[in-house]
C-alpha cells in the first residue's frame, strides 16, 4: 500500500510539473538566433516574447502590434534590421514594450528576484532598411554607451511618441536618416540621443530628464526643429570641424559647445533665442569661415558660462554650489572670414588673459552686441576689421584693445571698465569712436584731449568727440510732430475758419489761381478734437501721450508744428520757421537730434524739409523719420476730392452742415496742397509700387463715349490721368452746383503737384536717418472712380410717370480694403512705443488715404531707405 502511494505521488508530481512547464511554455515565445524568411506579425497572444538575435533581411517585414511585450536576455541584442522593415506600432493605451528579461511587466519571466537595470541588454541594430516606432517603450538596454539601446548605422529611422529610458545611451546614430519627435528620453547615464559622425538627424519636441546629456552632436548633419524641453538638460556639441553649413535654432534646451571648428568655406548660423553655454576654460568656437549670430531685440543670442543658471536653468546640475564668474571660459576666436553679429550677448569669458572676442583677421560687423562680465578684455584685435554700433562694452578690464587692422564703434556704451575703454596700440591708426556713451556726460577721460572727462579712460589715437551725453531709457531724441492735411486750425483775425462751422467759413479760406490766400489767414494750433462727439479724438490722445512722456523725462521735449495746410511746400518752408523749430529742438535734445513724426500730408512736408536742409544738415539734426499713413506716391482719393468733393463732407458726409462736397471741391481747386496728393508717376510705374487697379473707368454710354475715344475704357497711367484732368469735355466749373459731373482744375497747380511729387519720389533720404513706415490695414479706401451714362427725368405726367428724359452722367467710387504690411529691421510697434512715441490716436485721413499698391519685394525710391514690403489681397 505504501509503495502504491509512493508511485502515485511520483506520477502526480510528474504530471503537475509537466503541465506547469507546459503552461509556462505557452505563456512565453522564445525566438533566438534566427533570420526571418517571410513577413511576420507578433501579437499580444504570444506575450512575452523572449527575443535575441532575430535578423530582418531585405524584403521582409516584422510588425509588432499594440500591446506586444518583448524581453531580451542578459547582454542580448534582440533585433537586427539588415535591409528589411521593422514596424513597432503601439498605441497610447497599449504601447509596444521592449525591455530586460528581469523586468516583470507581464509576469516574472525568468523566475529570478533580480531587478532590471541600465545596460541589461545591448541594442536593436538598424543596419539598413526601414525602422518605424510609434508609441513604443524601450528600456534597460544600451550595454555599450557608444552603441546605445537603438543603434542606427544605415537605416531610415522614424521614432515618435515613444519612451526611451534606463540605458547608458538611448539612441545612437552613426549612419542612415533618423527623425526623432515628440518622445521622452530619461535616465541615461551618457546620452539620450547621440549623433555620431555619419548619417543625418532631424529632431524636435522631445522631453528629456535625468540624462547626462539630452542630445550629443558630433557632426553638423542635423536639424533641430526646436520645442525640446527638460530641466537641467543640454544639447552637447562635441569637438568637430563643421562641413558646409550648420544652423543652431532656438530650443528649450541650451547648447553646450566644446571646441567647434569652422574652417574656411563653412558657415555657422545661430538663430534668435539660441542659448550657448560653454565649459570652463575652453574656446567654444574657433572660426575661419562665415559666422552669423542673428538674434532679435526680444530674442537675443546668448553665449555664457555653463555655471550660469539665470537662463535655461541649472545646466551643470550642481544647484547653487557654483555661480558664474568672470573668466569661466576663454572666448570666441575668429581668424578669417566674415562675422555678422546682431542682438547677441556674450558674458563671463576672458579666462587666462584672453578676450571674449579675439579677432585675428576676420571682418566683424556688430549691432546690438552686449559684452559684459569679462575678466580681461571684451575684444582684442591684431588684424582684420571690427565695426560696432549700438553695442555695450561694460564690466571688463579693457573694453577694446586694437593692435592692428581697422575698428570703428558708434552709438555704443563703455562703462564700469577697470582700465581702458579703448586701447589703441596700432601704429598709424586713428580709431573712430564718436557718438558713444563713456559712463559720464562729461565724456571719456583723456589727459590731453579731454582732461575734465569723468568717464572711462581712452588711449591716444582714439577719436571720441563728439560723444553722447546720455544712455539708456532717458536717452531719446526730442520729437517734432507734423500733422496731416486739414489738421491745423486756421483763423481770420479772431474768427476760426477751420474747423469750419458752415460753408461761409470755408469760402474765407479760398485761394486765387496762383494758390495764394484771398484773405489774411493765420495758423492756430493742431486739432486735438473735432466736432465733438461726431469726430472726436483726432490727435488728443497722441498729444496727451507725448506730454506724459515729456513729464516722465522719456523725451526732453516735444513740439507740434501746425501749418497752413492749403499752401505749397515751398511757401510753408520759405520763412524758415519749421527749420528753426527743428534746430531749437535738436539743440536741447538728449541726443542732439530730433525724431520727426509726420502724419499724412505732413510726411510729404517732412521730405520736402529734409530735401531743403541737404544731406549733411539733415543728418546732423534728424535721427528718425516716422511716417504715419503718408501718401508717398499719391492716392486715387485725391482725384475724387478734386473733381467731385468726394467724401469731403464735414463733420460727416451724411450731415455736411459744416462743409458740403461742393464747398470742398471749390476750395481744393486752387489749393496747392491738394495736387501733390494725386497719383504720381511712381504710383503707376514706380520701383516696387506699381498699381494693378485703374484709377478711373468708363462704361459705354452717350456721355462717356468721347472719353472712351480719348482714353479707352480705363485710365491707368500718369499721362492719361493728366490728359483727363486737363480735358474740358463733360466738365463743369469747380463752383458748379452739379457735383456729379467732374470739375475743371487748375492746370498750373497740376503741373506744380506733378513736379513736386516727381522731386520727392526720386529723392533719397540720407542713410543715417532711419525711416519707419506705419500704415493701417483693412480700411475702406477709394481705388477707382467709375463713370457711366444714365437718364434724368425732365417731365412727369399727372400720375407721376416720366414723360421725357435726358442723358445724365453718374459716377461712383470703387473701394478696396487695402492691406499694407510694413516689414522693418526691428519690430515696428515695439520700437516706436519704447524708443520714440506711443501712437494711439485715430487719424484725420481724408484726402490723403493710404494708396493701394501691388505685391512687391523691392523698395520704391520714395520710400528709401526704409525696409518696406507692401501687398494687397
Amino acid at each position: 500500500m505504501s509503495l502504491r502511494k509512493d508511485i502515485f505521488r511520483v506520477v502526480f508530481f510528474s504530471c503537475f510539473l509537466f503541465f506547469a512547464c507546459f503552461d509556462h511554455a505557452l505563456a512565453d515565445t522564445e525566438i533566438s538566433h534566427v533570420t526571418l524568411y517571410e513577413d511576420t506579425t507578433w501579437t499580444p497572444a504570444g506575450n512575452p516574447y523572449i527575443v535575441n538575435n532575430v535578423t530582418i533581411p531585405a524584403g521582409i517585414t516584422l510588425t509588432l502590434t499594440p500591446g506586444v511585450i518583448v524581453k531580451v536576455p542578459q547582454y542580448g541584442a534582440p533585433l537586427i534590421v539588415s535591409g528589411g522593415t521593422l514596424f513597432l506600432n503601439g498605441t497610447e493605451e497599449n504601447p509596444v514594450v521592449i525591455t530586460s528579461i528581469h523586468d516583470d511587466i507581464g509576469g516574472d519571466t525568468n523566475g529570478s528576484p533580480m531587478l532590471p537595470n541600465t545596460g541589461n541588454w545591448c541594442a536593436i541594430e538598424a543596419q539598413g532598411g526601414t525602422v518605424t516606432m510609434t508609441n513604443t517603450k524601450i528600456r534597460y538596454g544600451g550595454c555599450d554607451a557608444e552603441r546605445g539601446m537603438l543603434y542606427n548605422i544605415g537605416a531610415t529611422l522614424s521614432l515618435s511618441s515613444s519612451e526611451i529610458s534606463y540605458a547608458r545611451s538611448g539612441v545612437v546614430l552613426k549612419g542612415g536618416e533618423s527623425e526623432i519627435t515628440e518622445s521622452s528620453f530619461h535616465h541615461h547615464a551618457s546620452h539620450g540621443i547621440y549623433k555620431k559622425q555619419g548619417g543625418t538627424l532631424r529632431f524636435g519636441h522631445n522631453t528629456f530628464s535625468d540624462n547626462a546629456s539630452a542630445v550629443t552632436l558630433s557632426d553638423n548633419a542635423f536639424q533641430n526643429d526646436g520645442g525640446n524641453t527638460g530641466e537641467r538638460e543640454r544639447i552637447s556639441i562635441s569637438s568637430f570641424s563643421v562641413s558646409g553649413e550648420m544652423t543652431l535654432s532656438k530650443d528649450g534646451l541650451p547648447y553646450v559647445l566644446f571646441a567647434l571648428t569652422l574652417p574656411s568655406g563653412a558657415t555657422l548660423r545661430v538663430l534668435p533665442g539660441v542659448v550657448v553655454k560653454t565649459n570652463y576654460h575652453t574656446f567654444p568656437l574657433v572660426s575661419s569661415g562665415r559666422v552669423i549670430l542673428g538674434g532679435q531685440s526680444n530674442e537675443p543670442v546668448i553665449f555664457t558660462s555653463l555655471r550660469d543658471d539665470s537662463i535655461l536653468g541649472d545646466t551643470n546640475r550642481d544647484g547653487n554650489a557654483t555661480i558664474p564668474q568672470k573668466g569661466d571660459w576663454i572666448g570666441l576666436s575668429f581668424s578669417q572670414g566674415t562675422v555678422t553679429i546682431a542682438n547677441t550677448e556674450i558674458r563671463y569669458g576672458g579666462y587666462n588673459n584672453n578676450a571674449q572676442i579675439g579677432n585675428h583677421g576676420a571682418t566683424i560687423t556688430a549691432n546690438n552686441l552686449l559684452l559684459k562680465e569679462s575678466s580681461w578684455q571684451h575684444l582684442f584685435q591684431d588684424s582684420g576689421s571690427f565695426i560696432a554700433t549700438e553695442s555695450d562694452f561694460s564690466l571688463a578690464y579693457d573694453g577694446l584693445v586694437v593692435q592692428g587692422g581697422m575698428a570703428e564703434v558708434h552709438q555704443s556704451r563703455f562703462s564700469d571698465i577697470s582700465r581702458f575703454g579703448i586701447l589703441n596700440l596700432a601704429n598709424g591708426l586713428t580709431l573712430d569712436a564718436t557718438n558713444n556713451w563713456w559712463g559720464d556726460m562729461s565724456g571719456p577721460k583723456h589727459p590731453i584731449n579731454n582732461p575734465n572727462g569723468l568717464g572711462v579712460l581712452v588711449s591716444d589715437h582714439v577719436l571720441f568727440d563728439p560723444w553722447s551725453t546720455c544712455y539708456g531709457d532717458t536717452c531719446h531724441s526730442s520729437v517734432l510732430f507734423l500733422p496731416g492735411l486739414e489738421a491745423s486750425r486756421l483763423y481770420e483775425g479772431n474768427e476760426e475758419r477751420w474747423e469750419p462751422y458752415g460753408n461761409a467759413d470755408v469760402e474765407r479760406l479760398h485761394l486765387n489761381e496762383d494758390g495764394e490766400s484771398e484773405h489774411n489767414i493765420r495758423v492756430g494750433d493742431v486739432i486735438d478734437n473735432a466736432y465733438i462727439p461726431i469726430k472726436g479724438n483726432i490727435y488728443e490722445s497722441f498729444l496727451e501721450d507725448m506730454d506724459e512722456m515729456k513729464t516722465e523725462r522719456l523725451i526732453k521735449d516735444f513740439k507740434t508744428v501746425p501749418y497752413d495746410w492749403r499752401l505749397s511746400f515751398d511757401m510753408l518752408l520759405v520763412d524758415g520757421s519749421i527749420e528753426d523749430t527743428l534746430k531749437s529742438l535738436a539743440g536741447n535734445s538728449n541726443t542732439g537730434k530730433v525724431t520727426i513724426i509726420a502724419h499724412s500730408n505732413g510726411g510729404l512736408l517732412a521730405k520736402a524739409l529734409i530735401k531743403k536742409l541737404g544731406d549733411s544738415e539733415a543728418s546732423r539734426l534728424i535721427d528718425n523719420l516716422v511716417l504715419v499713413a503718408a501718401p508717398q506716391v499719391g492716392t486715387p482719393q485725391a482725384i475724387g476730392a478734386l473733381l467731385h468733393g468726394y467724401d469731403q463732407g464735414l463733420p460727416v458726409n451724411w450731415m455736411p452742415f459744416a462743409m458740403s462736397p461742393l464747398s470742398a471741391r471749390t476750395l481744393a481747386n486752387n489749393m496747392p496742397s491738394a495736387y501733390p496728393l494725386l497719383p504720381s508717376h511712381a504710383y503707376f510705374l514706380g520701383e516696387g509700387s506699381s498699381v494693378r487697379t485703374p484709377v478711373i473707368r468708363f462704361d459705354d454710354g452717350m456721355l462717356t463715349d468721347e472719353w472712351i475715344d480719348m482714353f479707352g475704357h480705363k485710365i491707368d497711367s500718369e499721362d492719361e490721368l493728366k490728359d483727363f484732368l486737363l480735358s474740358t469735355y463733360g466738365k463743369v466749373p469747380a463752383d458748379s452746383e452739379n457735383t456729379t459731373k467732374p470739375s475743371t482744375i487748375n492746370s498750373d497747380l497740376l503741373s506744380y503737384g506733378m513736379d513736386t511729387h516727381q522731386s520727392l519720389d526720386t529723392f533719397a533720404i540720407p542713410g543715417s536717418i532711419r525711416v519707419y513706415q506705419i500704415a493701417g490695414t483693412g480700411e475702406e479706401t477709394l481705388s477707382s472712380i467709375r463713370y457711366w451714362t444714365t437718364e434724368e427725368c425732365i417731365l412727369k405726367t399727372n400720375n407721376g410717370r416720366c414723360a421725357a428724359t435726358v442723358p445724365k452722367l453718374e459716377y461712383t467710387q470703387i473701394s478696396s480694403k487695402s492691406t499694407l504690411f510694413v516689414t522693418l529691421s526691428r519690430t515696428l510697434l515695439f520700437l516706436v512705443i519704447q524708443r520714440f512715441i506711443l501712437i494711439t490716436s485715430p487719424t484725420l485721413n481724408r484726402i490723403s488715404a493710404p494708396n493701394v499698391v501691388s505685391a512687391t519685394s523691392s523698395i520704391p525710391h520714395s520710400l528709401s531707405p526704409s525696409k518696406t514690403r507692401m501687398v494687397i489681397p
